[in-house]
C-alpha cells in the first residue's frame, strides 16, 4: 500500500519503492496533469545468487 509522505512530485524524480516480496525498485514521474500522474518502473531483474 502506498504511504504519502507529503513530498512534493515533479516530473524527472526518481522514487524508491518497497515491492511485495521485500525488495526494492524505483519508479520515474514522467508527466503529472491534474490529479493525474504518470510513471515509469524498473524492469524485474533476475539475479542468481553465486554461491561462495
Amino acid at each position: 500500500m502506498f504511504k504519502s509522505n507529503n513530498v512534493p512530485i515533479s516530473v524527472g524524480n526518481v522514487y524508491a519503492v518497497k515491492l511485495p516480496d521485500g525488495r526494492y525498485g524505483a519508479i520515474r514521474i514522467v508527466d503529472k496533469h491534474n490529479r493525474s500522474t504518470t510513471l515509469v518502473t524498473t524492469p524485474l531483474l533476475m539475479v542468481k545468487h553465486l554461491k561462495n
